[in-house]
C-alpha cells in the first residue's frame, strides 16, 4: 500500500490490482455475516453499532471480525479496516475502459 505524492494530502491507502483479486478470492471463504460485519466496519461503524444493526452482541460481532481476520490473513483490525474501504471502493468506481487501439 502506497500514499499519494501531495505531502498536504493525508494518506490515501493503495492496493495493486493483483492485491485487490486475490483479496477478492479470500471473501468467498466467509460467511454472509462475516462479510457483513467486514463491510459495516468499512462504513466507519463501531462493533456495538454493527451489532444492533445484525441484531447480534457487539462480542459476537468481536468474533466475527476475528474469523475474517484469520481468513484473510490480517493481524490488526486497523488494517481490516483498510481492507473493507478499499473493496466498497472499487465497488464503487466503474470498471476502466478497454484500451483505445490507434488505426
Amino acid at each position: 500500500m502506497s500514499n499519494t505524492s501531495d505531502p498536504s494530502q493525508p494518506e490515501t491507502p493503495h492496493i495493486s490490482p493483483d492485491e485487490l483479486d486475490a483479496l477478492r478470492r479470500k471473501l468467498g471463504s466467509l460467511t454472509l455475516r462475516q462479510h457483513k460485519a467486514m463491510m459495516l466496519l468499512g462504513d466507519g461503524m463501531r462493533p456495538a453499532e454493527i451489532g444492533r444493526l445484525l441484531h447480534v452482541s457487539k462480542n459476537t460481532v468481536g468474533f466475527h471480525l476475528k474469523r475474517v481476520m484469520r481468513k484473510l490473513g490480517v493481524r490488526d483490525r486497523r488494517i481490516l479496516l483498510v481492507y473493507a474501504v478499499l473493496l466498497k471502493r472499487a465497488e464503487e468506481e466503474p470498471p476502466p475502459h478497454p484500451p483505445v487501439r490507434a488505426t
